[in-house]
């Protein structure tokens, strides 16, 4: 997997690329706490398994040698290199080694076509709509009311 995906490829990652990622994290003690998660956040730092992330990326689009892994992973996460070591190795094994490169067809645009112009022709004037003046109410003879208690 030497190639150098292009404009014209996708990367497909591992479904399960994440839980990778956290299950490396708690088993070499990087795992971070809710609030250090919420803190790198607020100060718009990447998080340690955002970082793998961004490495493991990195890595697949040739923008890292796969051997210099380990000191990314060192240097990055100031970790040991014998814990970078292990981390780069599970890496390789579990995700790296499992992208696919896939072949995107490029999209052709057309070129942009004027429509043709014509004026529009006024077509016969539209009489306005006249609807029959409103006949006023009837007025109903008023009876008395007998729902109301007569004041005394």
């Amino acid at each position: 997997m030497n190639q150098n995906p292009k404009e014209n490829q996708r990367l497909i990652y591992p479904e399960d690329t994440s839980e990778i990622i956290s299950e490396l994290m708690e088993k070499y003690g990087l795992k971070e706490t809710e609030e250090e998660v919420l803190q790198a956040l607020k100060e718009g730092k990447t998080t340690k398994g955002g970082t793998i992330a961004e490495i493991i990326m990195e890595v697949a689009k040739n923008k890292i040698p796969r051997e210099n892994i380990t000191s990314v992973l060192q240097k990055r996460l100031a970790i040991s290199k014998e814990i970078a070591k292990k981390i780069a190795k599970e890496l390789e094994k579990k995700i790296l080694n499992l992208i696919i490169i896939e072949k995107v067809p490029k999209k052709e645009i057309p070129p942009l076509q004027k429509p043709p112009i014509s004026p529009l022709k006024p077509g016969p004037p539209v009489p306005p709509t006249e609807f029959p003046p409103k006949a006023p109410p009837e007025e109903k003879p008023k009876k008395p009311d007998i729902y109301r208690e007569p004041i005394e």
